[in-house]
């Protein structure tokens, strides 16, 4: 059993290094990660998102519902909630992935509803974590964080109609430009006519015409130093208090620090 608790611990490290399928999948594994601390088991499953990411599902109908057996397995083993690939106790770790080849990504070309944006199960594709996969409670600025999902049938982990998360957390306005007339999804963010990151959006839809700009809020996920990107980049829906994902950046932290950061009570989609 220590071990195997060994292996475990040196495994979940996520993302330093790309995790070995063999291991990741190994019922030995499987069944002792109830036992593992939790920093320790949300670098383990962060290292399952990843190579399930591998995957590529047939029909988008099924990402859920295959899925669902094992994270119903661990919320019981660990005494964790799950909502829609992340469980309670990893959420800040869990919300900084990227797609890996994000250009070739379009929402018009998902029917239904995949997924609440925020969520890494909301891409058919291979994504990474930016994260380092610890523990939340040292490192998150996220505060009252709650998840609302309306699963489509029986099975609560399964395909969804509809999920959100309300959160109360530091927001900060920037304002969004395509870097080059190339028409992919290399984005910018400035604050004052000062470049403050450069970021990829999550879908190539998301993108503005050459030398349209857009107003953008970043939400501050990690309050530290435990990995490069600390934000996330979001969009407002219509007139309100809704914003909904379209990518994470890294920046400044004295940015949020020095003046006209809100914190406020938001709801992401």
């Amino acid at each position: 059993m220590e071990l195997i608790y060994s292996k475990l611990c040196k495994l979940s490290t996520s993302m330093t290094s790309e995790p070995q399928r063999g291991q990741v999948y190994s019922p030995k594994y499987v069944k002792n990660a109830g036992s593992m601390e939790n920093e320790h088991f949300n670098g383990y499953w962060l290292d399952i998102a990843f190579m399930y990411s591998m995957r590529h599902i047939t029909f988008e109908s099924d990402r859920f519902p295959a899925l669902s057996g094992l994270a119903t397995f661990f919320s019981k083993q660990q005494g964790k909630q799950y909502y829609a690939g992340i469980f309670s106790g990893g959420t800040a770790h869990s919300l900084l992935w990227c797609a890996v080849t994000p250009v070739i990504l379009s929402r018009r070309k998902i029917a239904g509803y995949g997924g609440p944006l925020w969520s890494w199960m909301s891409v058919n594709v291979r994504i990474m974590f930016k994260g380092r996969g610890g523990d939340d409670e040292s490192v998150s600025a996220l505060r009252d964080v709650t998840f609302k999902l309306t699963p489509r049938g029986r099975d609560p982990n399964g395909t969804l109609k509809d999920g959100r998360m309300d959160l109360t957390g530091n927001i900060k306005s920037a304002t969004m430009r395509r870097i080059t007339a190339k028409e992919d999804t290399s984005m910018r963010f400035e604050a004052n006519s000062k470049m403050m990151a450069n970021f990829q959006l999550d879908f190539a839809d998301q993108a503005r015409l050459e030398n349209e700009s857009q107003e953008v809020e970043c939400l501050l996920i990690m309050d530290g130093d435990d990995g490069p990107y600390n934000v996330l980049v979001l969009r407002r829906v219509k007139q309100t208090l809704h914003f909904e994902r379209i990518g994470i950046a890294s920046v400044d932290l004295e940015w949020f620090v020095v003046g006209n950061s809100r914190h406020e009570y938001i709801t992401v989609v």
